[in-house]
Protein backbone atom coordinates (compact mmCIF):
# COMPACT_ATOMS: atom_id res chain seq x y z
CA UNK A 1 0.00 0.00 0.00
CA UNK A 2 1.36 3.70 -1.28
CA UNK A 3 2.38 5.40 1.89
CA UNK A 4 1.55 9.35 1.93
CA UNK A 5 3.30 12.50 3.15
CA UNK A 6 1.72 15.66 4.57
CA UNK A 7 3.44 18.57 4.89
CA UNK A 8 2.78 21.79 5.11
CA UNK A 9 3.74 24.85 2.26
CA UNK A 10 3.33 28.44 2.40
CA UNK A 11 1.73 31.12 -0.80
CA UNK A 12 3.48 34.27 -1.94
CA UNK A 13 1.15 36.10 0.93
CA UNK A 14 2.60 33.89 3.62
CA UNK A 15 -0.37 31.84 3.44
CA UNK A 16 -0.35 28.13 5.08
CA UNK A 17 -1.43 25.08 3.36
CA UNK A 18 -1.50 21.37 3.91
CA UNK A 19 0.06 19.14 0.54
CA UNK A 20 0.00 15.57 0.20
CA UNK A 21 2.70 14.05 -1.48
CA UNK A 22 4.00 10.36 -2.08
CA UNK A 23 6.83 9.11 0.18
CA UNK A 24 8.97 6.69 -0.83
CA UNK A 25 9.84 3.46 1.28
CA UNK A 26 13.02 2.96 3.54
CA UNK A 27 15.38 1.12 2.20
CA UNK A 28 16.18 -2.34 3.69
CA UNK A 29 20.45 -2.17 5.21
CA UNK A 30 21.67 -5.87 3.76
CA UNK A 31 24.64 -5.80 6.19
CA UNK A 32 22.89 -6.65 9.30
CA UNK A 33 21.09 -9.30 7.54
CA UNK A 34 24.21 -10.61 6.13
CA UNK A 35 25.95 -11.26 9.94
CA UNK A 36 22.66 -13.13 11.50
CA UNK A 37 22.92 -15.42 8.40
CA UNK A 38 26.54 -15.98 9.23
CA UNK A 39 25.80 -16.24 12.70
CA UNK A 40 23.05 -18.50 12.13
CA UNK A 41 25.63 -20.61 10.05
CA UNK A 42 28.59 -21.27 12.16
CA UNK A 43 25.88 -22.02 15.23
CA UNK A 44 24.36 -24.10 12.99
CA UNK A 45 28.14 -25.53 12.31
CA UNK A 46 29.19 -25.90 16.32
CA UNK A 47 25.87 -27.80 16.77
CA UNK A 48 26.91 -30.27 14.15
CA UNK A 49 30.22 -31.04 14.78
CA UNK A 50 29.79 -31.16 18.50
CA UNK A 51 27.70 -34.40 18.32
CA UNK A 52 29.78 -36.48 15.87
CA UNK A 53 30.29 -39.59 16.84
CA UNK A 54 33.34 -40.69 14.77
CA UNK A 55 35.88 -38.51 16.34
CA UNK A 56 38.89 -40.23 16.74
CA UNK A 57 42.24 -38.97 19.48
CA UNK A 58 45.00 -40.51 21.86
CA UNK A 59 45.30 -39.92 25.34
CA UNK A 60 48.62 -40.20 27.18
CA UNK A 61 47.68 -41.93 30.79
CA UNK A 62 49.30 -42.29 34.16
CA UNK A 63 50.82 -46.22 34.18
CA UNK A 64 50.59 -47.06 38.06
CA UNK A 65 50.73 -50.84 40.01
CA UNK A 66 48.38 -51.38 42.36
CA UNK A 67 47.33 -55.01 44.72
CA UNK A 68 51.35 -54.98 45.93
CA UNK A 69 49.72 -55.24 49.75
CA UNK A 70 46.93 -58.02 48.87
CA UNK A 71 49.86 -60.50 47.20
CA UNK A 72 48.74 -64.08 48.48
CA UNK A 73 51.54 -67.13 48.83
CA UNK A 74 53.76 -64.60 51.13
CA UNK A 75 54.87 -63.30 47.37
CA UNK A 76 56.49 -59.88 46.89
CA UNK A 77 56.40 -58.13 43.54
CA UNK A 78 60.37 -56.99 42.72
CA UNK A 79 60.74 -55.88 39.81
CA UNK A 80 58.86 -55.28 35.77
CA UNK A 81 60.18 -56.22 32.64
CA UNK A 82 59.67 -52.72 31.12
CA UNK A 83 60.32 -49.19 32.92
CA UNK A 84 56.77 -48.08 32.02
CA UNK A 85 55.46 -44.67 32.97
CA UNK A 86 52.74 -43.94 30.64
CA UNK A 87 49.91 -45.74 28.05
CA UNK A 88 49.18 -44.34 25.14
CA UNK A 89 45.38 -45.34 24.74
CA UNK A 90 43.41 -44.28 21.30
CA UNK A 91 39.84 -43.85 21.36
CA UNK A 92 36.73 -42.67 19.43
CA UNK A 93 33.87 -41.18 20.68
CA UNK A 94 31.43 -37.88 20.25
CA UNK A 95 33.46 -34.53 20.16
CA UNK A 96 31.29 -33.58 22.77
CA UNK A 97 32.98 -36.28 25.19
CA UNK A 98 36.51 -36.34 23.54
CA UNK A 99 36.32 -32.58 25.03
CA UNK A 100 34.76 -33.22 28.29
CA UNK A 101 37.54 -35.60 29.49
CA UNK A 102 40.79 -35.10 29.95
CA UNK A 103 43.96 -37.59 30.25
CA UNK A 104 43.53 -38.01 34.38
CA UNK A 105 40.12 -39.30 33.53
CA UNK A 106 41.57 -42.49 31.96
CA UNK A 107 43.30 -45.32 33.98
CA UNK A 108 45.54 -47.59 33.12
CA UNK A 109 47.36 -50.14 35.74
CA UNK A 110 47.86 -53.65 36.80
CA UNK A 111 46.89 -55.70 39.47
CA UNK A 112 50.19 -57.59 40.75
CA UNK A 113 47.57 -59.35 43.80
CA UNK A 114 46.24 -61.88 40.91
CA UNK A 115 49.94 -63.33 40.74
CA UNK A 116 50.08 -67.04 42.71
CA UNK A 117 53.70 -68.20 41.21
CA UNK A 118 56.85 -67.17 42.02
CA UNK A 119 58.96 -66.16 38.94
CA UNK A 120 58.31 -64.22 36.34
CA UNK A 121 54.37 -63.64 35.17
CA UNK A 122 52.70 -62.05 32.04
CA UNK A 123 49.84 -59.07 33.91
CA UNK A 124 47.30 -57.66 31.62
CA UNK A 125 47.37 -54.09 31.63
CA UNK A 126 43.54 -53.08 32.45
CA UNK A 127 42.39 -49.98 30.72
CA UNK A 128 39.43 -47.92 31.79
CA UNK A 129 37.73 -44.79 29.90
CA UNK A 130 35.21 -42.17 31.78
CA UNK A 131 31.70 -44.13 32.58
CA UNK A 132 28.65 -42.71 31.23
CA UNK A 133 30.16 -42.11 28.15
CA UNK A 134 30.19 -42.64 24.44
CA UNK A 135 33.84 -43.30 24.19
CA UNK A 136 35.47 -46.92 23.15
CA UNK A 137 39.00 -47.59 23.30
CA UNK A 138 39.99 -48.59 19.62
CA UNK A 139 43.97 -49.67 21.24
CA UNK A 140 46.81 -49.46 23.62
CA UNK A 141 50.14 -49.33 22.79
CA UNK A 142 50.90 -51.72 25.66
CA UNK A 143 48.29 -54.75 26.71
CA UNK A 144 50.33 -56.77 29.56
CA UNK A 145 53.22 -56.43 30.90
CA UNK A 146 56.03 -59.21 32.81
CA UNK A 147 56.16 -58.98 36.52
CA UNK A 148 58.94 -61.08 38.67
CA UNK A 149 57.65 -62.29 42.42
CA UNK A 150 59.02 -64.18 45.03
CA UNK A 151 59.22 -64.58 49.03
CA UNK A 152 61.60 -62.88 50.43
CA UNK A 153 64.35 -63.57 52.29
CA UNK A 154 67.58 -62.66 53.80
CA UNK A 155 70.99 -64.48 54.14
CA UNK A 156 74.78 -63.41 54.98
CA UNK A 157 77.28 -63.31 52.41
CA UNK A 158 81.02 -63.51 52.07
CA UNK A 159 81.94 -59.44 51.62
CA UNK A 160 85.65 -59.01 49.65
CA UNK A 161 87.41 -56.06 48.13
CA UNK A 162 89.10 -56.19 44.95
CA UNK A 163 91.59 -53.87 42.93
CA UNK A 164 90.34 -52.95 39.44
CA UNK A 165 91.18 -49.99 37.00
CA UNK A 166 93.25 -47.69 39.61
CA UNK A 167 95.28 -44.47 38.59
CA UNK A 168 98.02 -43.40 41.37
CA UNK A 169 100.90 -42.17 41.40
CA UNK A 170 104.19 -43.81 40.14
CA UNK A 171 106.28 -45.45 42.71
CA UNK A 172 103.50 -44.37 45.47
CA UNK A 173 102.23 -47.98 47.97
CA UNK A 174 99.01 -48.49 47.55
CA UNK A 175 97.18 -50.43 50.34
CA UNK A 176 93.37 -50.45 52.07
CA UNK A 177 91.15 -51.82 54.61
CA UNK A 178 87.44 -52.31 55.72
CA UNK A 179 86.11 -50.82 58.91
CA UNK A 180 82.56 -50.93 59.89
CA UNK A 181 81.81 -54.63 58.30
CA UNK A 182 81.04 -58.05 60.45
CA UNK A 183 84.30 -59.70 60.59
CA UNK A 184 84.72 -63.40 61.74
CA UNK A 185 87.67 -65.49 61.21
CA UNK A 186 89.78 -62.93 59.38
CA UNK A 187 86.42 -62.64 56.82
CA UNK A 188 84.26 -59.60 56.30
CA UNK A 189 80.14 -60.59 55.98
CA UNK A 190 77.18 -58.64 54.55
CA UNK A 191 73.10 -59.07 54.91
CA UNK A 192 71.39 -58.96 51.70
CA UNK A 193 67.49 -58.91 50.86
CA UNK A 194 65.63 -59.95 48.51
CA UNK A 195 63.37 -62.88 46.10
CA UNK A 196 64.64 -66.22 47.93
CA UNK A 197 65.18 -67.43 43.95
CA UNK A 198 67.71 -64.77 43.59
CA UNK A 199 69.33 -65.10 47.14
CA UNK A 200 69.63 -68.69 47.21
CA UNK A 201 71.79 -68.43 44.50
CA UNK A 202 74.54 -66.07 45.64
CA UNK A 203 77.86 -67.01 47.56
CA UNK A 204 79.65 -64.14 47.43
CA UNK A 205 79.43 -59.81 47.43
CA UNK A 206 82.45 -57.76 45.89
CA UNK A 207 83.20 -53.95 45.60
CA UNK A 208 85.66 -53.17 42.91
CA UNK A 209 87.94 -50.49 43.85
CA UNK A 210 88.55 -47.87 40.71
CA UNK A 211 89.17 -44.17 39.57
CA UNK A 212 91.96 -41.80 40.62
CA UNK A 213 93.72 -42.60 43.54
CA UNK A 214 96.30 -39.73 43.60
CA UNK A 215 95.74 -39.19 47.30
CA UNK A 216 94.15 -40.94 50.56
CA UNK A 217 90.49 -41.49 50.87
CA UNK A 218 87.73 -42.95 52.61
CA UNK A 219 85.00 -44.34 51.19
CA UNK A 220 81.33 -45.47 52.62
CA UNK A 221 77.68 -46.57 50.48
CA UNK A 222 79.61 -48.17 47.80
CA UNK A 223 77.90 -50.70 45.34
CA UNK A 224 78.17 -54.49 45.48
CA UNK A 225 78.35 -57.45 42.68
CA UNK A 226 77.10 -60.85 43.22
CA UNK A 227 78.41 -64.15 42.37
CA UNK A 228 76.89 -67.51 42.24
CA UNK A 229 78.52 -71.15 43.21
CA UNK A 230 80.52 -71.35 39.44
CA UNK A 231 81.87 -67.82 40.02
CA UNK A 232 79.18 -66.09 37.33
CA UNK A 233 77.90 -62.47 37.61
CA UNK A 234 74.55 -62.52 38.98
CA UNK A 235 72.88 -59.70 37.61
CA UNK A 236 69.68 -58.98 39.73
CA UNK A 237 68.94 -55.53 39.25
CA UNK A 238 70.61 -55.14 43.04
CA UNK A 239 71.63 -51.26 44.16
CA UNK A 240 72.21 -49.77 47.74
CA UNK A 241 69.45 -48.62 49.61
CA UNK A 242 66.73 -48.14 46.89
CA UNK A 243 63.69 -49.60 47.30
CA UNK A 244 62.41 -51.60 44.90
CA UNK A 245 65.22 -53.47 43.32
CA UNK A 246 65.82 -56.84 43.34
CA UNK A 247 68.40 -57.25 46.20
CA UNK A 248 69.02 -54.70 48.79
CA UNK A 249 71.79 -54.07 51.35
CA UNK A 250 73.40 -51.41 53.37
CA UNK A 251 76.84 -50.03 52.99
CA UNK A 252 76.66 -47.02 54.34
CA UNK A 253 78.22 -47.48 57.70
CA UNK A 254 81.04 -49.14 56.15
CA UNK A 255 84.65 -47.43 55.25
CA UNK A 256 87.29 -48.49 53.14
CA UNK A 257 90.25 -46.75 53.62
CA UNK A 258 92.49 -46.42 51.27
CA UNK A 259 96.24 -45.32 51.92
CA UNK A 260 98.01 -43.88 48.98
CA UNK A 261 101.57 -43.28 50.27
CA UNK A 262 105.25 -42.51 48.54
CA UNK A 263 108.62 -41.08 49.54
CA UNK A 264 109.93 -37.80 49.69
CA UNK A 265 113.56 -37.11 50.14
CA UNK A 266 113.68 -33.20 51.61
CA UNK A 267 116.97 -31.16 53.22
CA UNK A 268 117.13 -30.64 57.03
CA UNK A 269 118.36 -27.21 58.06
CA UNK A 270 119.30 -26.52 61.26
CA UNK A 271 118.53 -22.68 62.65
CA UNK A 272 118.61 -20.63 65.92
CA UNK A 273 115.48 -18.42 64.67
CA UNK A 274 117.53 -15.11 65.37
CA UNK A 275 118.92 -13.05 62.79
CA UNK A 276 121.19 -10.92 64.89
CA UNK A 277 123.08 -14.23 65.98
CA UNK A 278 126.32 -14.28 64.70
CA UNK A 279 126.64 -18.33 64.68
CA UNK A 280 125.98 -21.05 61.88
CA UNK A 281 124.06 -24.00 62.45
CA UNK A 282 125.44 -27.25 60.73
CA UNK A 283 123.79 -30.54 60.91
CA UNK A 284 124.98 -34.35 60.64
CA UNK A 285 122.99 -35.04 57.86
CA UNK A 286 122.10 -32.82 54.83
CA UNK A 287 118.54 -34.73 54.12
CA UNK A 288 116.29 -37.50 55.43
CA UNK A 289 113.56 -39.65 53.30
CA UNK A 290 109.80 -38.75 54.82
CA UNK A 291 107.04 -40.96 53.84
CA UNK A 292 103.30 -39.54 53.83
CA UNK A 293 100.36 -38.95 51.55
CA UNK A 294 101.99 -37.59 48.13
CA UNK A 295 98.96 -34.49 48.28
CA UNK A 296 100.16 -33.97 51.56
CA UNK A 297 104.40 -33.91 51.22
CA UNK A 298 103.50 -31.57 47.95
CA UNK A 299 103.99 -28.98 50.50
CA UNK A 300 107.08 -29.80 52.24
CA UNK A 301 110.35 -28.68 51.45
CA UNK A 302 112.67 -28.68 54.19
CA UNK A 303 112.86 -29.95 57.79
CA UNK A 304 114.00 -27.95 60.02
CA UNK A 305 115.57 -27.95 63.56
CA UNK A 306 115.10 -25.30 65.96
CA UNK A 307 118.56 -24.99 68.03
CA UNK A 308 117.81 -23.31 71.34
CA UNK A 309 121.81 -23.21 72.30
CA UNK A 310 123.99 -20.31 71.63
CA UNK A 311 127.47 -21.21 72.46
CA UNK A 312 129.50 -22.82 70.04
CA UNK A 313 129.50 -26.75 70.47
CA UNK A 314 128.04 -29.61 69.60
CA UNK A 315 124.66 -30.97 70.02
CA UNK A 316 122.49 -33.61 69.87
CA UNK A 317 118.67 -33.38 68.66
CA UNK A 318 116.44 -36.85 68.27
CA UNK A 319 114.26 -36.11 64.96
CA UNK A 320 110.52 -37.87 65.48
CA UNK A 321 107.84 -37.37 63.36
CA UNK A 322 106.69 -34.36 64.99
CA UNK A 323 108.91 -32.70 63.21
CA UNK A 324 107.62 -33.08 59.64
CA UNK A 325 104.45 -30.94 60.32
CA UNK A 326 102.30 -32.42 58.11
CA UNK A 327 99.58 -35.00 59.30
CA UNK A 328 99.49 -38.82 58.83
CA UNK A 329 103.60 -38.49 57.19
CA UNK A 330 106.23 -40.03 59.14
CA UNK A 331 110.06 -40.66 59.28
CA UNK A 332 111.24 -43.84 57.03
CA UNK A 333 113.62 -44.71 58.88
CA UNK A 334 112.29 -44.15 62.31
CA UNK A 335 113.48 -41.60 64.74
CA UNK A 336 116.82 -40.25 64.06
CA UNK A 337 119.80 -38.76 66.38
CA UNK A 338 121.11 -35.69 64.39
CA UNK A 339 124.52 -33.65 65.73
CA UNK A 340 124.44 -29.96 65.48
CA UNK A 341 127.70 -28.06 65.07
CA UNK A 342 127.15 -24.61 66.76
CA UNK A 343 130.33 -22.69 64.99
CA UNK A 344 131.05 -18.55 65.31
CA UNK A 345 130.65 -17.32 61.96
CA UNK A 346 134.06 -15.77 60.50
CA UNK A 347 134.39 -12.70 59.58
CA UNK A 348 134.52 -11.86 55.96
CA UNK A 349 137.41 -9.72 54.59
CA UNK A 350 137.03 -7.83 51.71
CA UNK A 351 140.02 -7.92 49.51
CA UNK A 352 141.79 -4.18 48.18
CA UNK A 353 140.12 -3.30 44.92
CA UNK A 354 144.02 -3.24 42.58
CA UNK A 355 142.96 -0.11 41.01
CA UNK A 356 142.06 2.00 43.73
Amino acid sequence: MRQMNFKKEYDERGRESVVIGNKSKKRLDIVPRLICVLLALIIWIYCVNINESDVVTTFTVKFEVVGQNSMGNGLQMYDISQDISEIKVTVQGTNRDINKFTSSDYKAYIDVSKITSAGWSTVEIVTEIPKDSSLKILSVDKDTVSVYADIPTSAVIPLSIKEGNISKPSAASFDYKLEGADEKDGKWYITINGPKGIIEGIIGAEHILEGDFNSSKEISGFPLNFYGADGSLINAGGSNNVSGSMITYDTSKMTIKVDVSTEKTVPVRASHGTPECNHECIPSISNITVVGDPKALESLSEILIQVAETVPGTYDYVLTDDIIGVQGAVLKNGEQKVTVTVKEIENQVIPNDPEQ
